[in-house]
């Protein structure tokens, strides 16, 4: 028996006084946000064995009304790096919703998923309205034949609520581009969270050439897509990877636009980000390193790229205690010396092929240089041109100001480092209040909480000087490392902390993994969630 059903009696307009065109009518939106078929993986279609093959997932109604109406979108394509790849045949779903989850309110019928096409379901009634912020559940089956190809998720495409615009958020978000927007969930799928729907189909390694090209070919299905689920806005971060490959500013450009024109086309607005920093980091140096107690002096072919306070890698060492992550405790740009803390070695002088490096790629200014050209300093560089434009409101409905958040100063062509934004803690040295287990401590540290792990501590005093672990996690102050250290700890040793998401990038090009709020996802995150904001005020 099919559970939940309508043909949509209602539908009324509100008509200005005196006649003319709507003011508020019903429209079918996307009222949740999830990730398209395809995101981040790039994976061709799977390929059906005979057996049935089902689909669940848990969502949560953000469209800002109750679902009392509704309708489902499938798509018989995938995302791909390089393109769209199609099902090899069309193949049907069955399957129901549930409200409260556990509870069935609509049985979706069969809905027949066109290779290739988007599909809108039948438009169903719940048994019970689903409200704003309630949890909802969709299970769906489909038996494809043996060899068929069929898309990730059975090619579901969203729920969307047929609604008077008027009492639904203003936007419903598309989110395009390359690894940068798709990374550490997505930007635009972590800011809508409790703000509006969005459906997310960022692919990593992708170009704005693939989807913009022959004028904007490969992103018709996605326009239609977005077109059938109600979407208002597609928010796009292509260009990185067209730069990487030396493409022109004003060529980058003529593949956006492309796809703007596509999306204006079906009334759809296009938002163009701002392109961020890509930087290299500076190869290691060989290096003498000898020791003295709990020092290492190393000699370097420039010590003015080094600071005290911030950590750096020596690696190369046979003598094993010569390597590893080091605070520097002291430069001398005359002798070209560097000195490290760290616990010391019977050892006074290292061999093998020792060489030092940044801890992190972009964990200081001094090991930061411009990926190419296309990402120099200065408002002269293609990428300062490009951002220009973008802001200039010439080609684009709209911009997400993403490069400014993280760069020091507009065109700066680096990435900010720890202190340099609130969201990027710096080194801390701290002092141990009490003893919790001989891997667990309390302590001053003020940095933000979960923003050790990935980071480490190295003891600057007691009795294990010198000696560094793993940040395994922290509650503030209360520190717990990845092992014990060596010997006892008591109240008064001081340390320093290196946070985890003390710099904003792993390897120059993407936003460094969110931490308790903190590191460049978050800087990212709380960029797209300003803007979000803005356009829903």
């Amino acid at each position: 028996m099919k559970i939940g059903f309508g043909i949509g009696f209602g539908k009324r307009p509100t008509f200005n006084r005196g006649g003319g065109a709507p003011v508020d009518a019903i429209v079918k939106r996307l009222a949740h946000r999830l990730y398209g078929p395809g995101h981040n993986s790039g994976s061709a279609p799977s390929t059906g064995d005979g057996t049935a093959k089902t689909y669940a997932a848990t969502f949560v109604n953000e469209s800002g009304a109750a679902i009392t109406e509704l309708s489902l979108v499938f798509q018989g394509w995938t995302l791909r790096t390089t393109g769209t790849t199609d099902a090899s045949a069309s193949y049907t779903v069955t399957g129901t919703i549930e409200y409260p989850v556990g509870t069935v309110v609509a049985d979706i019928g069969s809905v027949v998923v066109t290779a290739g096409g988007n599909v809108e379901g039948d438009t169903l009634i719940p048994l019970a309205e689903i409200p704003v912020g309630g949890s909802f559940r969709v299970n769906f089956s489909s038996t494809v034949a043996s060899g068929q190809t069929y898309i990730a998720n059975l090619g579901f495409a969203g729920l969307r609520t047929h609604k008077l615009s008027s009492l639904l958020k203003k936007e419903a978000l598309y989110a395009v581009g390359d690894s940068i927007m798709t990374n550490n969930n997505g930007a635009v799928y972590n800011a809508v969270n409790g703000k509006c729907p969005a459906y997310q189909a960022s692919i990593t390694g992708t170009t704005a050439a693939t989807y913009g090209g022959s004028s904007a070919a490969n992103f018709v299905k996605q326009v239609d897509l977005a077109k059938k689920l109600g979407i208002t806005r597609f928010v796009s971060n292509f260009g990185t990877n067209d730069f990487g490959a030396s493409t022109s500013k004003d060529t980058l450009l003529g593949y956006l636009t492309a796809m703007r024109s596509r999306a204006n086309a079906e009334n759809i607005k296009f938002t163009q980000a701002t392109m961020l920093p890509r930087t290299s980091d500076a190869a290691a140096v060989a290096v003498t390193a000898t020791s003295s107690g709990n020092t290492i002096t190393a000699t370097v072919p420039d010590a003015s790229k080094y600071v005290v306070g911030m950590a750096y890698r020596l690696t190369g060492a046979t003598q094993t205690e010569y390597n590893g992550s080091f605070v520097c405790t002291a430069v001398d740009t005359g002798a070209n010396t560097v000195q490290l803390l760290f616990a010391g070695s019977a050892t006074p002088t290292a061999t093998g092929s020792p060489v030092l490096d940044a801890w992190k790629a972009t964990n200081t200014i001094q090991w930061q240089a411009p990926w190419s050209s296309h990402y120099d300093p200065g408002p002269d560089s293609q990428r300062g041109q490009f951002n220009a434009a973008v802001r200039s409101g010439a080609y684009f409905d709209d911009y997400v100001e993403w490069a400014d958040p993280f760069e020091p100063s507009r065109d700066a062509g680096r990435w900010v480092i720890g202190g340099e934004n609130p969201l990027i803690p710096a080194p801390q040295e701290i002092t141990i209040s009490s003893v919790i287990t001989t891997s667990r401590f309390n302590s001053n540290y003020n940095r933000g909480s979960s923003t050790i792990p990935n980071g480490f501590v190295q003891f600057r005093t007691g009795a294990n000087v010198g000696v560094s672990r793993t940040g395994n996690g922290n509650t503030n102050g209360d520190i717990t490392m990845s092992s014990a250290a060596p010997n006892t700890m008591v109240v008064g040793d001081t340390l320093i902390a290196i946070p985890g998401t003390s710099y904003c990038s792993d390897d120059g090009t993407h936003p460094r993994v969110a931490g308790g709020s903190f590191g460049g996802q978050a800087v990212l995150n709380k960029a797209m969630g300003d803007k979000i904001t803005e356009w829903l005020s």
